[in-house]
């Protein structure tokens, strides 16, 4: 795991090392650099494989082609051995240098050979060609931009504002869809001129000529089998992606909520080591929203080596959260995930595994069980239509009067409706721009021709597209990589990901129970106490962490003043947010109030290398 960065074009040492001592949290271990002409690249190294020889930037034989890398290829050691075969020289023993010389042999077709989660720049000086590769799901961040014909990329946005004449500048055309969304997806972000390298993407850039193209994306094939044989194979893919997860040269932790998703892969972890597995698990100082006391039953039944913290607000951290995340912080999520990471880096672990990505493929939300719901009520009798609500959530069996009545003919209303974090009617109280909403066509796009079928693997595929490389995993990477850790996550294994596609929604959401099948596949493995349990999100108290004297905070940052340098929101709405007797809108609060601080922290008072203080924004 590490950061890179570079420029291709007109640069200089000293730009170079701003923009690596920009991202040195990402790596702390070493760092290196290669200049020649008008290349520029920068590496900072967090050492996990390869201790001793692994550093970058590395080049082959003749020193032609030469590479800057973040990220594991779990495959290395078979594909070198292939590649010794076909008469390969290997330098080190570094999964890295694996792509150098796949690249040699294959051409710009390798990158379907990796599996694995990475970022890379190769430049291949013969051909004056730069590859920009970024894994299949999107585990992995890279951002790039053009300044007079310059093209400058790296691991996170604030390295790439070390480049002379680079400003940070809100893209205002991206509002609407991070309003809705808390997120922008695609190629742009909230930065103008800034953009991402979708996941599963290539750029090209050879002889002045750029060309961005998709290596892969997540098919929707369903194939008819039975149950059994759809839980056994899932079993053996899972089992070998973690095997696969778990190589390393340092020792591997799990970060460790007490539900099924990182309770099953500890179980499995445990086959794969003689030592007790170290866990990690964070709760919070108001009850109710922690599952420590399941993490606890889960360490105990395997003999973990367990660690723990419980959190406050945390206020002071929250502009650190604002300069690690880069775009607006809309997760409550990404403190505790900090934490915790803190925690890990103190134990002096460097690799943990997480259940990140079970839950968008075993049907794991309520919007899974709601889009299949609306499915058959508009299929099926009323009467047939009041069972299915009694298997629905408490919270979603009545038809009036709360969210689940955006129930309509139209999926694609059903779905934008319970999405949205600012409904229409709010947004143009809040925002006094253009919000229409209703036509984002990635999202119609998929969601076409829904049947009880295939609907949960088009919501799979819908957070392949967006959910997860533009929200959950950068939430991942970067609190990790704020404290120099390397999250893993084996349930998106490409090739693992690829077969759950083809679960068929009947059975993926089988009686409406979420993860049926993911539940079948750990019932020998984990005790009933888990698998039984009901299902508990991550849910963060903002509410009593806003009576606690968060709202303190979130007033002195959203006053009129501030806001009118904005020049985008009503003062009246973002006041009556403000009021506690209001506090059910606190989400929305969280939202402008951590909104503020990113606008303040990278657009008002520019990015620095460091975070700013929380007195220094008020």
């Amino acid at each position: 795991m590490c950061g890179i960065c570079g420029v291709l074009g007109e640069g200089d040492k000293k730009t170079l090392k701003r923009m690596m001592d920009a991202i040195s949290h990402r790596g702390p271990d070493s760092s290196g650099i290669y200049i020649d002409k008008n290349i520029f690249l920068g590496h900072r190294r967090l050492s996990i494989i390869d201790l001793k020889t692994g550093n970058q930037p590395m080049h082959n034989e003749d020193e032609t082609v030469w590479l800057i890398f973040n990220g594991e290829i779990y495959n290395y050691i078979e594909l070198r051995k292939k590649l010794e075969k076909q008469g390969h020289r290997f330098q080190t023993k570094s999964d890295s240098e694996t792509i150098i010389h796949l690249y040699e042999e294959y051409g710009n077709s390798f990158v379907k050979k990796l599996r694995g989660m990475f970022a890379f720049a190769l430049i291949d000086k013969k051909r004056k060609k730069l590859l920009l590769v970024r894994d299949r799901v999107g585990i992995k961040p890279l951002y790039y931009t053009w300044q007079n014909n310059n093209l400058v990329f790296a691991s996170e946005i604030k390295s790439i504002f070390q480049y002379p004449g680079i400003e940070a500048e809100i893209r205002k055309a991206s509002m609407n869809e991070f309003l809705m969304f808390g997120y922008v997806s695609g190629h742009n972000t909230l930065f103008r001129g800034i953009k991402k390298l979708p996941q599963g993407s290539i750029l090209v850039l050879e002889n002045g000529r750029k060309t961005i193209k998709r290596y892969w994306e997540l098919g929707s094939e369903i194939i008819k089998e039975r149950e059994s044989y759809f839980i056994e194979n899932l079993k053996k893919k899972l089992r070998e992606s973690i095997k696969l997860h778990m190589i390393s040269d340092v020792p591997v932790g799990l970060l460790l909520s007490g539900g099924i998703d990182s309770s099953y892969i500890l179980s499995i972890m445990k086959g794969f080591t003689d030592k007790p597995v170290k866990t990690f698990s964070v709760g919070f100082d108001v009850k109710g929203y922690d599952e420590l006391e399941y993490a606890r039953f889960v360490s105990d039944y395997f003999e973990t080596d367990h660690n723990e913290i419980i959190i406050g607000p945390e206020h002071d951290i929250l502009p650190k959260i604002a300069w690690h995340i880069e775009e607006p912080p809309t997760d409550p999520a990404l403190l505790p995930v900090y934490k915790v990471s803190e925690l890990v880096r103190k134990k002096r672990i460097k690799v943990v595994l997480t259940g990140d990505g079970a839950d968008e493929q075993f049907a794991g939300y309520n919007i899974h069980k709601i889009m299949y719901a609306n499915r058959l009520y508009y299929k099926y009798t009323p009467g047939f239509a009041a069972k299915i609500l009694k298997m629905l959530p408490a919270k979603f069996r009545t038809i009036r009067g709360i969210r689940f009545a955006t129930l309509s003919k139209d999926p694609l209303k059903t779905f934008y409706n319970y999405m949205n974090n600012f409904n229409e009617r709010e947004k143009d109280r809040l925002y006094n721009a253009n919000t229409k909403a209703f036509n984002i066509p990635e999202i119609n796009r998929i969601l076409t021709n829904l049947n009880e079928t295939n609907i949960a693997s088009k919501l799979m595929k819908l957070d392949f597209e967006r959910l997860l490389p533009n929200y959950f995993l950068m939430k991942t990477d970067k609190m990790t990589m704020a404290c120099s850790i390397e999250a893993r996550v084996p349930y998106l294994d490409h090739v693992l990901a690829e077969f759950n596609a083809k679960i068929p929604g009947r059975l993926q959401l089988k009686n409406f129970k979420e993860k049926y099948v993911l539940k079948k596949a750990a019932g020998s493995m984990l005790p009933k106490k888990i698998i039984t349990r009901p299902k508990h999100g991550f849910d963060v108290p903002i509410k009593e962490w806003f009576e606690k004297g968060m709202i303190d905070i979130a007033e002195g940052l959203l006053t009129e003043t501030e806001t009118k340098k904005l020049g985008m929101f009503n003062q009246k709405y973002i006041e009556k947010l403000l009021k506690l007797e209001n506090m059910k809108k606190t989400r929305q609060l969280w939202n402008l109030m951590m909104f503020q601080i990113w606008h303040k922290s990278f657009i008002e008072l520019g990015c620095k290398r460091k975070p700013y203080k929380l007195n220094e924004l008020m």
